[in-house]
């Protein structure tokens, strides 16, 4: 349930969504779009690092993702590179990373 999430955790989400199947709670980096994903991962383990043994016994019953999306201008390649360090922290919680890559709508 969100509710006990956002007690457990002592964190607001920015999103709860809930339509009886799918259940999702959601914080947002607070960094700008500017930023690497590096620091965006960066900022989200800071506030959630502290609440590590928490989050591992949420991974036992409930899938933790990092999801990233990002969008690009269709010519441009866009690698996403995260070091060794965030990738070590992300298994640390048992969370699961998923990225989506889309090409800018240019007619909008």
């Amino acid at each position: 349930m969100p509710e006990l999430i956002t007690r457990d955790l002592g964190i607001e989400p920015d999103r709860v969504y809930d339509d009886g199947r799918d259940r999702i709670w959601q914080i947002n980096s607070t960094l700008g779009a500017t930023e690497t994903t590096e620091e965006h991962f960066h900022e989200l383990l800071l506030r959630l690092l502290p609440k590590r043994l928490t989050l591992r016994k949420l991974a036992e019953d409930h899938r933790l993702e990092f999801y990233c999306f990002l969008e690009k201008p269709q010519e441009m390649s866009l690698p996403i590179t995260l070091s060794p360090r965030i990738l070590l922290l992300c298994g640390f919680l048992h969370a699961h990373i998923d990225v989506e890559v889309k090409d800018l709508d240019e007619e909008a």
